[in-house]
C-alpha cells in the first residue's frame, strides 16, 4: 500500500479544523500554527504528533516543508 504525504495546512483543512482550534488544542499561538504551515518553523516531534492525532492521521503522512524529513523530526 503506497503512503502519501500532505502539507501541514492540507492536513488541517482536510480535518475541517480552523487555525484557532488547532492552536488552542496544541497550546500554542495562532502565529505559531501559521509559521508551521508556511514552513517558517517546524514543530518539535511531540507537538507534531499531538497535531497529527488531532487531525486523525498518522504523523508520517504529513510533509512539514523545506525538505524536512520525518526522521529529522523524530531525532
Amino acid at each position: 500500500m503506497p503512503t502519501f504525504t500532505i502539507t501541514l495546512k492540507a492536513a488541517r483543512v482536510n480535518a475541517n479544523k480552523k487555525i484557532d482550534e488547532v492552536a488552542n488544542y496544541i497550546g500554542v499561538s495562532r502565529r505559531t500554527i501559521i509559521n508551521w504551515e508556511s514552513g517558517m518553523t517546524v514543530p518539535d516531534h511531540d507537538l507534531a504528533k499531538k497535531m497529527a492525532d488531532f487531525y486523525g492521521i498518522d504523523l508520517s503522512h504529513i510533509f512539514f516543508g523545506r525538505n524536512i524529513a520525518l526522521s529529522e523530526l523524530e531525532n
